[in-house]
């Protein structure tokens, strides 16, 4: 009741307000102005503080607070400088950090597969085999577990949000029995990634996928091949190489959309719901974004549907569910008869 009086309280002074006094912008066309206001002024400083950021300084390395700091590494923070020696010692553990090197006086990103090095008093650029952060087995043999070494395998290419990364896959080889482990497809979905191939040549992280399937959502018109390009200048952005292959990601997008769910089933989770049907309606195809009179046309044999039955159900099914209902509906007939 209080709340009642208090708005009419409020729909009186309104009305017995002279509107010729007010000024011609409401105030919610006040807020955004100011705001627009308050980023013109800031925007020299914001300039500084750009180039400030871009400032070599001479910083002693984070980690063994001797040497002479030569690298950089934001993901890092708060101990985000490295001298050569540490820089090593721990991106071995975290290839998929991007670092930046001061030894040519600006910072320059530089892949996981190069490092500096100290030599002749000067730091120079030579190559590593960076193998791909994947979950190890507790024990690979019946022997003690400390007698592990880890070698690398054949190479593999990584796929993330930052791009594409050039590895190797970890071999762990046990020092007394000589047996060794290398991972599987089973493992490399364990460790978060999907893959590319049946070979597994390519790997996708898993959050990728549910990046792209979120971007698809909010935004039905983007391409795969205008996500992948991104993902291609994500790679040259922070000094790496190679492209993404498109075809292969839609492949591997598709069938890990098809497989989530069916483990969603299995393990009755929460329910599928039809994004056309729920309160914020996107856009959908009935066909599936398959395109599938193109393939009529083409003659192709290739199915091209890979949730058959989810959206539609199949003519055998509805036959079937038909002559059931006539067959009940006859025993009802011949009973009441």
């Amino acid at each position: 009741m209080q709340r009642l009086e208090d708005l009419l309280r409020d729909s009186e002074s309104i009305d017995g307000q002279d509107f010729s006094q007010q000024p011609s912008l409401s105030s919610w066309c006040q807020r955004p102005k100011g705001a627009q206001q308050c980023w013109q002024q800031a925007r020299p400083q914001n300039i500084h503080n750009l180039l400030s950021a871009e400032n070599i300084v001479q910083m002693k390395c984070n980690h063994c607070h001797v040497t002479e700091a030569i690298i950089h590494c934001r993901e890092c923070l708060p101990s985000e400088w490295f001298c050569a020696e540490c820089d090593q010692l721990v991106h071995k553990r975290h290839t998929l950090h991007s670092r930046q090197t001061t030894m040519y006086g600006f910072y320059k990103y530089i892949p996981p597969t190069e490092f500096v090095k100290l030599h002749d008093d000067k730091y120079i650029i030579c190559e590593q085999d960076c193998v791909l952060p994947t979950a190890f087995p507790q024990n690979i043999c019946s022997c003690d577990a400390g007698d592990v070494a880890i070698s690398v395998g054949r190479s593999i290419i990584l796929v993330c949000i930052n791009g594409r990364y050039n590895l190797h896959v970890p071999v762990l080889t046990c020092k007394h029995c000589n047996k060794q482990w290398a991972p599987e497809v089973s493992d490399f979905v364990r460790s978060g990634y999907w893959p590319g191939t049946m070979q597994a040549q390519t790997l996708f992280h898993q959050d990728l996928f549910h990046s792209f399937e979120a971007m698809k959502t909010t935004a039905p018109g983007m391409s795969v091949k205008a996500f992948t390009a991104m993902l291609d200048q994500r790679t040259k952005r922070f000094g790496r190489t190679g492209k993404v292959n498109a075809d292969a990601f839609q492949r591997s997008f598709l069938q890990f959309v098809y497989c989530n769910p069916e483990e969603d089933q299995i393990l009755e989770k929460e329910p599928f719901v039809c994004p056309a049907c729920s309160p914020e309606m996107v856009a959908v195809s009935v066909e599936s974004n398959r395109k599938l009179y193109r393939f009529q046309k083409a003659n192709q044999s290739e199915e091209p549907g890979f949730f058959d039955g989810v959206f539609l159900s199949q003519d055998s099914e509805v036959s079937s569910f038909v002559e059931e209902v006539r067959g009940a509906v006859k025993s009802v007939s011949f009973q009441s008869g």
